[in-house]
């Protein structure tokens, strides 16, 4: 379940030491989670960015590549959860969107928390 996380990390650290910034889009699981915060302790900021769930299946349900009814919306999220661990990440953020509004909503909070924990944009 970390084979992402592992495969990245020499990457990751390369960017980081060179004084970069880096933004992992799709932290899936509570071993991926695990295995970035051992290897990048302090340096690891994590952002959950959710949707409430009958908009996120709203939105599921009108996208142009791959929609899925609610019923195929629900048992993705059940799947996630029980098999992919993805609460996990979740649960242990340092900070949370609620990504309700519009994409322009989205970009200005976490804009914010950036901000907030001094990182520049």
């Amino acid at each position: 379940m970390a084979a992402f996380a592992i495969l990245s990390l020499p990457a990751i650290e390369k960017h980081l030491a060179a004084g970069g910034k880096v933004v992992i889009d799709g932290l899936y699981s509570w071993t991926e989670f695990r295995e970035l915060k051992a290897n990048l302790a302090a340096r690891l900021l994590i952002v959950s960015i959710f949707t409430p769930r009958a908009e996120r299946y709203r939105r599921l349900s009108v996208r142009p590549v791959r929609p899925l009814t609610a019923a195929e919306a629900e048992s993705r999220d059940f799947a996630e959860i029980e098999r992919i661990e993805k609460g996990g990440p979740i649960a242990f953020a340092d900070h949370t969107i609620m990504n309700a509004g519009t994409v322009g909503d989205l970009e200005k909070a976490l804009i914010e928390i950036l901000g907030k924990e001094g990182i520049r944009v």
